[in-house]
């Protein structure tokens, strides 16, 4: 489940921090209040390849993270196997549990996991 986004210096977002609780959550706004912006940075995350005009204007980088929990073993597992390391996480959560991943755009180098 993913249970934080941190989304910075996409398309109209400076810097926003959503907290996604259990359950369903619904996203509503007017045009132009930033709802594909959270469909895209989730998009990046999944391993969508970056487009630089996602990149806010006026600025060379952004980035992307998300935390995600609830995790099966299988994912885990296949997340290890790709050099993502459960252990790097904050102490009140189990390793089993966890894993974050983030995405850095640059307008001078493309983008990069890390």
């Amino acid at each position: 489940m993913l249970a934080n986004l941190h989304i910075e210096n996409i398309a109209v977002v400076r810097r926003a921090d959503i907290d996604l609780g259990e359950g369903l959550t619904v996203i509503t706004g007017e045009t132009g209040a930033g709802k594909s912006v959270l469909i895209d940075s989730i998009k990046l995350l999944s391993g969508e390849r970056a487009r630089r005009e996602l990149v806010r204007r006026g600025e060379d980088s952004a980035t992307v993270a998300g935390l995600f929990t609830d995790l099966s073993d299988e994912l885990l597992a296949a997340l290890s196997e790709l050099g993502v390391d459960p252990s790097l996480r904050p102490e009140d959560l189990p390793v089993s549990s966890y894993a974050a991943l983030a995405k850095a755009l640059s307008l001078k180098g493309g983008s990069a996991p890390s």
